[in-house]
Parts: structure tokens; C-alpha cells; sequence
């Protein structure tokens, strides 16, 4: 019987990882409903108020920078498109969502082997999670589809470290790709720092990283921020490289009564449930502009950490175990398919892991990527989507293990070789 090519295999592998998605969002997408931040400042932009938002009505409408730029707008073409149903834009986002079976055979066949990259491509397109994503108007389908390309030019440089005239355009590409990605969402910083730290971490690349990988990257992330950079100093006349709202996620979740989410045990939103009279005077604190109040959530953080710091790590704690385990305060985080897919996800990533060290083949990125994310969120909040980029990390690992069980039990004769 002969066997498929590498690239028909991978072609069907996306096709019916896009079928699933569009199942899915037949299934369990919302529709017609406008929600989350994204959705209500596009819908700002198209009724012709411009870049604003209300903080949820607790302050003026305004210019803001609470969120990066790329998402709102893809959420405003197709609400501007398509009014009144917001279909187009989620089967949109299964297309886009479903093509990272592509990067993702990649980053599995660069590090560790082409029938890793095809395991990974199936896990992925099939994994619970991230069959879900994308049926919501959150950035991290996108998020994760850029995260995979990042790996796949982050392997490259590293294999062609030694390439004097490649290297330079590969890393200004890898720098205007990840700029593009922290203008979706801003924690691929973390991934961005991993990059660097992993590449000066290899010895044959460290005394050239500098001036051949790290300069070009770093300019090829300036070019494509920039515009977004000046537009935040022109409009809210403060340098504001990135977004605010940092402030008011951080007090979301750490103040006295917290659950370290932005949500309560019983699944309500924590300004719902807040101390009225905290919640009160919190507010009658605030200012009219945006980067001012992020200021006054920030100097309430500090506060509350100053006086409880018992109750602040023991939040910390809390959020550890949410991103190692399971947020309970989130409605996603107690369905049974979410609960099952990630428990059998770990009971594979953790011998793919320590088979991987064992080896010698765990690239250092794996590790740094995880901790890195480890160390951005659990000091501020968790929320299962936040863990995405780590999850990825396991899957690939998972993948691992899965294709050195197939190769220890059928060997030479399994059929599942592709052939390129």
C-alpha cells in the first residue's frame, strides 16, 4: 500500500483540524452575542467614537491603550462586514487557527524528528483547547499560530547560526514577526526574552548573537511597534510602548478577599462580589486618565502586598497551582473534556520531558519558555487561557513521548513513516 507524501499527510491533517474547528463553532460558538474588551472598543471604532474604551462604565469613555491594536481591528472588519452575527469572523478564526498544524509540523521536525513534527501537527489539531479557542473573540488563537511560526524561525536561526549573510535577514524577520505578535498580545515578550536567553545560551552563537542575531532582531521589532508607539504618546501624551491595564489586572487579583483570578469560587466576575465600600473608595480615587488610574490600582497592589504579605503569597501560591493544575474559579476550567485532555496531556509531556533530557535533545527553549510564563503570571493572575504558550510546550513534549512509544513498540515496521 503505498504511503503518503509528508506534505499530503500535513495537508490533510489542516483540513480536518479546520472541519473541527467549524464543528465546534457550529456547536458551542456565541454567535450573536458582542462581549469581552476586544469586541467593545471595535464596536466603539465602528459607531465612530475611535480607538476608546469605559473600563465597564466605572470611567469616562476615552482614547485608549488598554489593549493592543491588531485584534480589535480584525474583530472590527468582520463586524463591520458581516453586522449583527459574528460567524464569518469565527469560522475566520478556525482558517487561521488550523493552519498551525503547519509551523507546528515544523517546529516538531526541527527539533527533535520529521515524525514528531507530524504526531505534534495531529496533537494540535486536535487538542481540546485548542479546538476551542477560536470560537471566541480572544486573541490567543492567533496568538499561538504566531507563537509556532516564532519557534520554527527561532530553529532555523539556530541551525544557521554559522551563516554570516542569512542570519541577520532571518533574525530582523524574527523580530518584525514577534513585534507583530506583541501587538496581539503582549505576553509574547516572555517568549521573545526566552528566544534571546536560549541563542546566547549556545555556545557557537554567543560571541556572534549580538551584533548578528539579537541587533537585527531588536530593529526589526522597533520598525513594526513604532507606529503604535507614537500613536499612544500623540493621543494620551505618555510613552506607553505596549498597553496599559496592567495595574488593573494586578488589583483584580490581589487585594483582601481575592481569589487570585479576576473571578470569585462561584464563577461571577470579582467586581460583582467585591467589598462595596473597598470597591467605593477605590473608585473615588481614581482620575479621568487612563494611565493615571492604572497608577492608582498599581499603588493599591504595592499597599495591600505591604500590609498582607502573608495573604498576597499565599495568593501567589494559589496561582501557582492554577497554572500548574486547575483554576476553579473558571467556568472552562471545570468541564470534564477540558479537565480529562489536560491531565492526559501531562501524564505524557512529563516522561517526554525527562526522555528528551535524557538524550540530550531538549532544546533549551522548551524549559525557558515555560518558566518564563511560570514567572510573568503567577505573581499577577492566572486564567487557563494565559497558560497557552506553556501548554503548547507540553504538547510538543507529549508528542515526543508519544512517537518514542511508537518507535520503541513497532520499531522499523510501523506504518506511519510519511514519505517526503
Amino acid at each position: 500500500m503505498r504511503r503518503l507524501s509528508t506534505t499530503t499527510l500535513l495537508l490533510l491533517i489542516t483540513v480536518a483540524a479546520f472541519a473541527a474547528r467549524v464543528a465546534v463553532t457550529l456547536l458551542v460558538g456565541d454567535n450573536h452575542r458582542l462581549y469581552y474588551e476586544y469586541m467593545t472598543i471595535a464596536d466603539h471604532l465602528l459607531n465612530g467614537r475611535g480607538y476608546v474604551f469605559d473600563e465597564w462604565g466605572r470611567a469616562a469613555l476615552q482614547p485608549t491603550s488598554f489593549l493592543p491594536p491588531l485584534y480589535v481591528y480584525w474583530c472590527a472588519l468582520f463586524m463591520g462586514w458581516w453586522p449583527g452575527t459574528y460567524l464569518p469572523m469565527y469560522i475566520a478564526q478556525a482558517f487561521v487557527a488550523a493552519s498551525g498544524c503547519i509551523p507546528a509540523y515544523g517546529v516538531g521536525r526541527k527539533m527533535f524528528s520529521e515524525r514528531v513534527g507530524i504526531v505534534f501537527a495531529i496533537a494540535y489539531a486536535f487538542y481540546p483547547e485548542f479546538l476551542y479557542l477560536h470560537s471566541r473573540p480572544v486573541s490567543e488563537f492567533l496568538y499561538v499560530v504566531l507563537a509556532l511560526w516564532l519557534l520554527v524561525l527561532y530553529l532555523r536561526i539556530r541551525e544557521d547560526g554559522s551563516n554570516a549573510k542569512r542570519m541577520p535577514w532571518l533574525a530582523l524577520a524574527f523580530g518584525a514577526l514577534g513585534a507583530v505578535s506583541v501587538l496581539v498580545k503582549e505576553a509574547t515578550a516572555t517568549l521573545l526574552l526566552a528566544v534571546a536567553v536560549a541563542l546566547l545560551l549556545q555556545e557557537r552563537l554567543r560571541v556572534a548573537a549580538w551584533r548578528r542575531i539579537i541587533l537585527p532582531m531588536a530593529a526589526g521589532g522597533l520598525l513594526v511597534m513604532l507606529p503604535w508607539v507614537v500613536r499612544n504618546y500623540v493621543v494620551q501624551g505618555e510613552f506607553i510602548p505596549i498597553r496599559t491595564g496592567h495595574g488593573l489586572t494586578m488589583w483584580l487579583a490581589n487585594h483582601h478577599g481575592a481569589t487570585g483570578t479576576d473571578k470569585d469560587y462561584d464563577g461571577r466576575y470579582i467586581l460583582q462580589t467585591m467589598d462595596r465600600a473597598y470597591l467605593a473608595r477605590v473608585d473615588s480615587l481614581l482620575p479621568a486618565d487612563e494611565q493615571d488610574r492604572d497608577r492608582v490600582y498599581r499603588r493599591e497592589v504595592a499597599h495591600f502586598i505591604r500590609e498582607r504579605p502573608g495573604e498576597y503569597l499565599s495568593l501567589c501560591v494559589k496561582r501557582l497551582t492554577y497554572f500548574l493544575w486547575f483554576d476553579p474559579t473558571h467556568p472552562i476550567a471545570r468541564s470534564k473534556v477540558y479537565r480529562f485532555g489536560y491531565i492526559l496531556l501531562l501524564a505524557f509531556a512529563v516522561p517526554g520531558f525527562v526522555l528528551a533530557y535524557r538524550r540530550r535533545v531538549l532544546d533549551p527553549i522548551v524549559p525557558l519558555v515555560y518558566l518564563g510564563y511560570l514567572a510573568f503570571y503567577v505573581p499577577v493572575i492566572v486564567l487557563p487561557r494565559y497558560r497557552i504558550i506553556p501548554v503548547l510546550m507540553l504538547l510538543l513534549l507529549a508528542s515526543y513521548a508519544l512517537e518514542r512509544m511508537r518507535s520503541r513498540f513497532f520499531g522499523a515496521k510501523g506504518n506511519l513513516e510519511p514519505r517526503s
